[in-house]
């Protein structure tokens, strides 16, 4: 009986050293992709909050324009993990096209002149469990990783 539990905290022991030292499988850097980490603050009652995630990007439009946001194909970002259900990653290819819908506006501006304005993705994902590690997007070199914290209430309400 003593030997069968040496062998089992030998074994157990082996085990999580062997999982300790296995580093995740990220995707390759390319020129045009970068890797953001994105880490919550601390926070009280992490399991009341959810974080949204949306991209940002900047875009040239005519000073007589307006645009808030933009568009891409959300089946192109993919969710995966570094190790078998552990340490989540996003990633989104880096000749992501994008679409960006503008309006005219009716001030008086200088239809040549243009300017930089940085919009942020329509498309968004929500996280469920704010994790305490980073969680890392590797997302196209222009774009950024944009988040804020919801608070969640905890009782469902039935719809009639």
């Amino acid at each position: 009986m003593k030997l069968k539990k040496t062998f089992l905290s030998i074994a157990t022991l082996f085990s999580l050293s062997t999982i300790a030292q296995t580093e995740p499988k990220y995707p390759e850097l390319t020129q045009n992709m970068k890797r953001v980490d994105l880490l919550i603050p601390k926070i009280q009652d992490p399991e009341n909050y959810r974080v949204e995630v949306r991209f940002g990007t900047e875009v040239k439009i005519s000073e007589c324009e307006n645009t808030r946001s933009f568009d891409f194909n959300i089946k192109n970002l993919k969710k995966d993990f570094g190790l078998p259900n552990r340490y989540m990653y996003y990633y989104i290819g880096e000749n992501q096209p994008i679409q960006i819908l503008t309006f005219t506006e009716t001030k008086e501006c200088n239809p040549d002149k243009q300017i930089t304005k940085k919009v942020l993705s329509d498309q968004n994902i929500f996280i469920e469990n704010i994790a305490t590690q980073p969680t890392p997007f590797f997302i196209p070199k222009t774009w950024t990783v944009e988040y804020r914290l919801w608070k969640v209430h905890t009782d469902f309400k039935t719809a009639k």
